[in-house]
């Protein structure tokens, strides 16, 4: 079915290479499938699908960010494409410089490569962006939930709070 709506869509952006609506529901065809494939475990498959996604829409940051991270965490060591993941977190970073998720990618991606100290500085960046209320983000998730770090005591013993 997704080979045919694929099909169905070329044909329709050959027709009118312009049409934004075909764009965009190609561009998810591409996602969904290089997300399947990653689920079966066919990574080089899934790393074709993400290049085309960002082919069609190079400035797209979720693409960019899926295939970096994709591209540099494949369960085998052998298929993983570091060089690419760090140059398509990279990107991401360049396009959106606010976007928490970019930074934290961009770090995860320095780290795997083993550039340690810009993993340090990007995840530093992304500890100290704006979490959209003016303030630095807490990437700390029990802290957050508990209080900690604002001023509230901590959970009595016994009673601390559960991650979900």
């Amino acid at each position: 079915a997704q080979a045919k709506a694929e099909s169905l869509l070329l044909a329709a952006l050959q027709e009118e290479p312009g049409h934004d609506r075909a764009t965009e529901l190609l561009l998810s065809c591409y996602l969904s499938r290089a997300a399947s494939l990653e689920v079966l475990g066919q990574y080089p498959q899934a790393f074709v699908d993400y290049e085309q996604a960002i082919a069609m829409r190079p400035e797209n940051i979720a693409a960019l960010r899926k295939a970096a991270w994709s591209m540099a965490n494949c369960p085998d060591p052998g298929q993983r494409q570091l060089e690419r993941s760090l140059a398509l977190a990279q990107g991401a970073v360049d396009l959106a410089p606010d976007d928490r998720a970019s930074w934290e990618i961009l770090g995860r991606v320095q780290y795997r490569v083993g550039k340690w100290p810009e993993a340090i500085q990007s995840l530093s960046k992304l500890v100290n962006l704006d979490d959209g209320g003016g303030r630095p983000a807490d990437r700390r998730p029990a802290a957050r939930r508990s209080g900690l770090g604002r001023g509230a005591a901590p959970a009595p013993a016994g009673r601390q709070p559960r991650c979900k």
